[in-house]
């Protein structure tokens, strides 16, 4: 049975520094953290940008992948992009002919790769619960709308290289026949994909020269792709987002009640809450400066977000300030029109 060891040993040393926090009256009370998990680094994959993107020309695929976000416990990693400016969901932009919904975004959930550590139906009703937070907030056009999974392999980089920690960039994600991976290129099942629960070398590959302890398995719970369309159609000064694909790592402990701060068990809905504000466009904030600190109150991040760039266990399943503010500025009412 797959667990991830490495993880509780993390919270352990989180769950010392708390109990210590406040009992030296020479300081001020926050503690240096030292567990691994917590130590911001660069990730870089740039080499898998090139080769997915030669591969998506070649086919004539209207879009790019323009950038990747990764989760993971503790501190957070650095965001690995091409662009310079950000992206941005276009209303009713006609680039994305698959889509049918005019001004709403629409979303799958694969249904053959759920995690195997809670019931389907749960599983997938914690997925459509985080949807339905973000298409909950007021005085926004964006809403998410969810399309049935029809069967098809419909996501683009769900494949599993053979050999992850050699041939990663050299063997981009090519999961099936080439007829078959045109396919998914060229006719998504919606405008966001969510490819469910891959095997930890998946993760392991989006990270192959971690510090020691710290491979991408052991750390990263989601990531979120995004495709552009190399266009401004409306012209806000974004690139026009074409497309976004999720996936979520089957090697740690998936729940969908009784996650508590620090343990070992991940929440599905608040990981999912945070990989579905990357589909919306947001980006990581409220990262802690290095070294990170663990302060008596038990926060981490300042200000604390659903988008702070590190999860530390529990259920985060409320947008919080910063996140709402964040969404807003992009989605209001009568923001991304063409100008």
């Amino acid at each position: 049975m797959r667990r991830i060891s490495t993880i509780h040993g993390a919270f352990a040393l989180l769950a010392g520094s708390v109990l210590l926090a406040g009992c030296d009256p020479a300081d001020s009370g926050d503690q240096v953290l030292t567990a691994p998990s917590l130590a911001v680094s660069a990730v870089r994959i740039d080499p898998f940008f090139d080769p997915v993107n030669e591969a998506l020309v070649d086919m004539g695929s209207p879009y790019r992948v323009a950038e990747v976000w990764m989760y993971v416990v503790g501190a957070g990693r650095s965001d690995n992009r091409i662009l310079q400016v950000g992206t941005r969901w276009v209303p009713g932009d006609p680039n994305r002919f698959w889509s049918t919904e005019d001004q709403d975004i629409t979303y799958v959930v694969d249904q053959s790769d759920l995690t195997t550590d809670v019931g389907a139906g749960a599983a997938e009703q914690a997925l459509d619960d985080s949807f339905d937070t973000w298409s909950d907030v007021g005085n926004t056009w964006l809403d998410n709308v969810k399309l049935p999974d029809d069967g098809m392999n419909r996501d683009f980089l769900d494949g599993v290289p053979v050999n992850p920690l050699v041939n990663c960039a050299a063997t981009p994600f090519r999961p099936a026949p080439l007829g078959i991976l045109d396919f998914a290129a060229l006719n998504p099942a919606s405008d966001i994909i969510v490819g469910g629960w891959l095997p930890r070398e998946y993760f392991d590959c989006l990270e192959p020269n971690p510090e020691p302890g710290e491979a991408g398995g052991d750390v990263i719970l989601g990531v979120t792709w995004t495709f552009t369309f190399l266009a401004d159609t409306n012209n806000d000064g974004y690139e026009d987002t074409a497309l976004k694909e999720i996936y979520y790592n089957e090697a740690f402990d998936w729940v969908t009640s009784g996650g508590t701060f620090l343990g070992d068990d991940i929440d599905i809905e608040s990981v999912s809450l945070h990989e579905n504000g990357h589909a919306m466009d947001l980006g990581h904030f409220g990262g802690p400066p290095p070294p990170p600190t663990l302060k008596p109150s038990g926060q981490i991040f300042s200000p604390t977000a659903v988008m702070n760039p590190g999860y530390v266990g529990g259920e985060i399943r409320t947008l919080l300030r910063t996140d709402l503010a964040g969404f807003r500025a992009l989605y209001a009412d009568g923001v991304g029109r063409s100008r």
